[in-house]
């Protein structure tokens, strides 16, 4: 059976506009390239201290500490008691000694006088074949000496130093009545006849230094001779003393 006219003619027609439909391709769609991901920007984290942590206040460089002064010399005055049988009454001693400080230790050099003079009294008692003891009126006997020794103190320089030593002396003795004569074309000289006689001495004192360059001594010295060429025995004495310290 054969379709009416008009409806083959709309048949026709839809084919035509499929197949119009069909070749008419769609142009291709272009994709635009997205930007690659990116993670988020940092986040600067401040720091901060929690309650529970103390608050430490930033650290400051220390000083340096200032260097101990390492050159010393004092000057000492005392009175040498002689503890022997010899008849002398309490004299005077001045002595010198310079270090440089090691630490504790102080190696020193010391250069001295000292005088004693003689007691008629005890002369005469001690020494009785001595018919006229009173010639010996105002005489006295002396020594000179140098001598090498070392002190120790605290190493760290403090208000009060307590302080110890020891040294070697080498002692030249003289006696006012000792004398002999030198005489030239002209005149002639008295001079007192001087002895040798080794010996060891010893301080303990105190000192306070009421400031860094300055210091005030107190102590006691024990000093012994052996017989040398001055003395028939070994003789000892001690000495309670005075110094000044000077610290450059």
């Amino acid at each position: 059976m054969l379709a009416p006219p008009r409806f083959q003619i709309f048949l026709s027609g839809l084919t035509l506009a499929g197949l119009a439909v069909a070749e008419e391709a769609p142009p291709p769609v272009r994709e635009v390239a997205r930007p690659a991901k990116s993670g988020p920007p940092p986040v600067h984290q401040t720091e901060h201290t929690s309650d529970d942590e103390a608050y430490e206040p930033p650290s400051t460089p220390s000083a340096e500490p200032i260097p101990e002064p390492r050159d010393e010399v004092t000057g000492y005055i005392g009175s040498p008691i002689w503890l022997s049988n010899a008849p002398l009454d309490p004299g005077i001693e001045l002595e010198l000694r310079a270090g440089s400080k090691f630490g504790m230790f102080v190696p020193e050099l010391g250069v001295g006088g000292r005088w004693n003079w003689i007691n008629v009294d005890e002369l005469s008692q001690t020494f009785p074949s001595v018919t006229t003891p009173e010639r010996f009126q105002d005489e006295n006997i002396s020594a000179w000496w140098i001598s090498g020794g070392l002190r120790i103190e605290p190493k760290v320089r403090q208000t009060f130093m307590p302080y110890g030593s020891v040294a070697f002396d080498l002692n030249f003795w003289t006696a006012s009545t000792d004398t002999s004569g030198l005489c030239g074309v002209w005149t002639c000289v008295i001079t007192n006849s001087v002895q040798f006689a080794p010996g060891f001495s010893g301080r303990a004192g105190m000192r306070w230094m009421p400031g860094p360059y300055f210091g005030l001594d107190l102590g006691a010295k024990l000093g012994m001779t052996f017989p040398g060429w001055a003395f028939a025995d070994s003789h000892a004495w001690i000495e309670p003393y005075f110094g000044i310290t000077i610290v450059p």
